[in-house]
């Protein structure tokens, strides 16, 4: 955590910080005009855009906030109030569990904010070589979404994660599923999401396919047959009921 502190600080106080360039380093230059690269050298600017704005990187964690960063990495709640730095916090633990390599999820409440803080935080995670996605930006089931969830940081809505979650239950081949085994998650607004938006289930459907042996088509004539039968026997004998009473 006191690495990605002092990583922090370097883009704070510099508008651009120098590395040597890996294969990395120019994949993303190639899409990045935050990121160039000169000769040998990886130049990255502490100016990019994010939720359709260029920021400017000026937030360093303050020490209760490596707190709050601990609290949220033992799977415990941290409550801070708007403003407070709630995002910036949370760039702790994810920093640190993503380094295992096993994936990370970031959960929000909408799509805007998970597509702007996925292109926020996005940089200083990919500065010490994380990948970052987000599959908002992607449509389900598709090659881009599974490419997201193999990301290091996938970034995403609660409702997207969970309905990619039933749709990989549904999923007659494992080449459909999309997600990968579940490692390490961090809810924001943690309130909302488990217990507002918990109170509506998720719902999915899907064909189904007719079986080989299905004998609905077989035993519906029948059925009805004897139906009418039983009708028929029992009109018979409410009419002699009534007669014998005459």
């Amino acid at each position: 955590m006191q690495l990605l502190k002092k990583q922090q600080k370097r883009f704070k106080e510099n508008n651009i910080i120098e590395v040597t360039a890996k294969q990395y380093d120019k994949d993303l230059a190639a899409t990045r005009p935050s990121i160039t690269i000169k000769g040998e050298k990886a130049q990255w600017s502490n100016k990019w855009m994010a939720g359709g704005n260029e920021i400017t990187w000026d937030m360093i964690h303050y020490d209760v906030q490596l707190f709050g960063g601990v609290a949220l990495h033992k799977g415990k709640i941290a409550e801070m109030a708007t403003g407070e730095g709630k995002t910036v916090v949370a760039t702790l633990p994810v920093f640190l569990n993503a380094l295992a390599g096993r994936g990370v999820h970031i959960v929000t409440v909408n799509d805007y904010l998970s597509k702007r803080d996925s292109e926020w935080m996005g940089p200083i995670y990919e500065f010490h070589g994380l990948t970052v996605d987000c599959i908002d930006k992607h449509q389900p089931n598709s090659v881009e979404r599974r490419k997201a969830y193999n990301a290091d940081i996938t970034f995403g809505t609660n409702n997207e994660f969970g309905f990619d979650y039933l749709r990989d239950n549904m999923a007659v081949n494992p080449e459909d599923l999309v997600q990968r085994k579940h490692h390490y998650a961090i809810v924001d607004e943690v309130d909302s999401v488990l217990i507002d938006d918990a109170r509506t289930p998720l719902i999915i459907s899907g064909p189904t396919a007719q079986a080989d042996n299905q004998q609905f088509d077989e035993l519906k004539p029948k059925v009805e047959r004897l139906v009418s039968a039983q009708k028929k026997l029992v009109t018979q004998i409410l009419a002699d009921a009534k007669k014998a009473d005459i």
